[in-house]
């Protein structure tokens, strides 16, 4: 056999060893939970590794789609083969409607959406899916102001045709987190860990190693032990807490909030000077900041008194769990979902109310300026009632203004308005 023969053949094998390493080479994901504990090991060197990693190209070794436990000496992981066989499938998505009141209207102001959407609306029902049934998606476009995405809909196990915002809709069965529930497996904390960085050729040492696993451990029970860290404030801590200069960390909701300002201080007062709550969630024992915040509102639900938990700002999506767990174990309603819409749902556990009105009563006072109120916004300033709804029979403050002013009603506004 001649040299140039084995060179080729020593080529030929390279080419096909380097394809068949490729091929273990895949994205490395990495849970939520398991994210938001290596947050606050950011003073780790290998911590701050796996974070980078997260989504990146690797060899994954057999190990992907990695998850923290309620056994802090253990990660679950399912093998790459069989993740990717879950996300392969084509199967189609269904919806679950979980809000009836955001369906789109056949009024003319609407027409651009369905032109859009290429849905006609000319001789068709104007369908108002309920809640509970069961839709696919046709189509999706944003909204004529870009905030809202809607959606063609079409009953499952029939023909009707509907467009609802999309924050309406529920993946019905997500086939595809199958990959967080099917064919889990635990391993040991340092042994998954030290396999990841050996396969991205990280250097460390067992010293560096030990140092990771105490740390995470430490790190998950306290992340998994927050209760502790809640407290409820009134009056001026109301006011304290909202100053951005008492937050923590520089990202969600909460450091964006429109309110966190000094300037804001004044607009605060509808708060502190009535019998209103706010629920804190302070970033350590030393309770020198806060990281999450939320007003809990003494209020009433056709007649009957409730306690409500409004909108949940918080620097990490991950502690808004935290908040709502805090909301059912006290007995309070909270909204499902974090936004400054005014029709929404609240929960209390499995219980469910859709677009409910809420009425709370304060001191009908003037007090000058005001917070912008993503939730209860309708203030009717002659006997003192905050809904989130128009009532439509007595004249009202909105408020609606980041700049601590407000919009006086002295009519009902029935615009279609979803």
């Amino acid at each position: 056999m001649s040299k140039m023969k084995k060179y080729t053949d020593y080529l030929s094998t390279k080419i096909n060893l380097d394809s068949f390493e490729s091929l273990f080479e895949s994205k490395i994901v990495l849970s939520k939970n398991f994210i938001s504990i290596l947050n606050i090991m950011s003073d780790d060197n290998i911590a701050k590794e796996l974070i980078k990693i997260s989504n990146t190209e690797v060899d994954v070794n057999k190990y992907n789609y990695i998850d923290s436990m309620s056994d802090r000496d253990h990660l679950s992981f399912i093998s790459d083969d069989k993740a990717q066989k879950i996300l392969n499938d084509t199967r189609e998505i269904i919806y679950n409607v979980i809000d009836g009141g955001k369906y789109l209207t056949h009024s003319d102001k609407n027409d651009q959406v369905f032109k859009r959407l290429g849905y006609e609306k000319d001789g068709r029902e104007n369908w108002a899916p309920p809640v509970g049934t069961i839709v696919s998606i046709l189509n999706e476009t944003d909204s004529n102001s870009g905030n809202k995405t809607y959606c063609l809909v079409k009953l499952s196990d029939g023909d009707k045709l509907g467009v609802i915002n999309k924050s309406a809709l529920s993946e019905f069965d997500d086939y595809r987190s199958g990959v967080w529930k099917k064919s889990r497996n635990p391993i040991n904390v340092g042994r998954l860990v030290r396999s990841i960085l050996l396969s991205i050729k990280f250097s460390f040492t067992d010293v560096d190693l030990n140092k990771f696993v105490d740390l995470y451990k430490s790190k998950h029970d306290y992340i998994n032990n927050q209760s502790r860290l809640f407290e409820i404030v009134t009056g001026d801590e109301i006011r304290h807490w909202y100053n951005g200069s008492n937050y923590s960390g520089f990202g969600g909701s909460l450091s964006n909030s429109c309110m966190k300002g000094p300037e804001c201080q004044n607009y605060l007062y509808i708060y502190s000077m009535n019998d209103v709550r706010m629920l804190v969630l302070f970033t350590d024992d030393d309770k020198k900041t806060i990281r999450g915040r939320a007003i809990i509102w003494n209020a009433t639900i056709d007649d009957t008194n409730v306690t409500f938990m409004d909108r949940i700002y918080t620097n990490d999506d991950c502690d808004i769990n935290l908040f709502k767990s805090f909301a059912e174990d006290s007995g309070w309603y909270n909204k499902m979902e974090q936004d400054m819409e005014t029709d929404f749902t609240i929960q209390f556990g499995s219980k469910t109310i859709n677009n409910p009105e809420i009425k709370v009563s304060l001191k009908n006072i003037d007090y000058g300026q005001y917070p912008y109120m993503d939730t209860m916004c309708y203030f009717y300033y002659e006997s003192g009632l905050l809904t989130n709804f128009n009532t439509g029979d007595d004249d009202y403050k909105e408020l609606r203004d980041t700049s601590g002013g407000f919009e006086v009603h002295d009519y009902y506004d029935d615009d279609d308005d979803y």
